[in-house]
């Protein structure tokens, strides 16, 4: 992806800064460019871009669908002000002290509940960007909904610790349970 600052990509589209980024890779992208922006397609829902003081600046959807939050409950606000409970790492101050500290992370799973009452889990990985001169510039980053996946994960433990028939815990879980006591 060009390194563009961010007047210029929220410019470059004329409708907001989530519909941007296909400008950047349109007639005049490289061929890298166009082959990093396929594999992003194929790799993630959502890309993102935070400012120095970790506010979302910029968020292109792959597949609109995928993020249940609309551009404005995100643009201008920190991951944490946008509510969820996060799993992974177990703390939104453990997360914020990360991203302060500019580390990079793997991984932050959220879980977000859903108007319907579904909870909705979101994944999403970020690297700190710094300028040529070291100064920190924010965030750029990619998100995933991986709620399928929690589903069929629970839906697998399940089985393996109830039973089919009588949906009664099995062996497996009293022995897991007689081993917690």
């Amino acid at each position: 992806m060009s390194t563009v600052d961010q007047s210029t990509v929220s410019a470059a589209s004329g409708h907001g800064a989530s519909g941007a980024w296909p400008a950047l890779v349109g007639a005049g992208a490289t061929d890298e460019e166009q082959r990093l922006w396929s594999l992003l397609e194929l790799s993630c829902d959502w890309v993102w871009e935070m400012d120095e003081s970790l506010r979302f600046t910029c968020v292109k959807r792959m597949n609109p669908d995928r993020l249940m939050l609309k551009d404005e409950e995100i643009l201008g606000r920190r991951r944490w002000e946008l509510g969820g409970e996060l799993i992974r790492p177990a703390t939104w101050d453990e997360h914020q002290a990360a991203l302060e500290a500019r580390q990079p992370f793997r991984d932050l799973v959220i879980r977000r509940w859903h108007s319907s009452g579904e909870a909705v889990y979101h994944m999403t990985s970020g690297d700190p960007v710094f300028d040529a001169g070291g100064r920190f510039r924010g965030y750029r980053g990619v998100g995933k909904d991986i709620t399928e996946h929690i589903r069929t994960q629970e839906s697998v433990e399940r089985l393996a610790t109830f039973d089919a028939l009588t949906r009664l815990p099995n062996r497996q879980a009293f022995d897991e349970r007689a081993q917690r006591l």
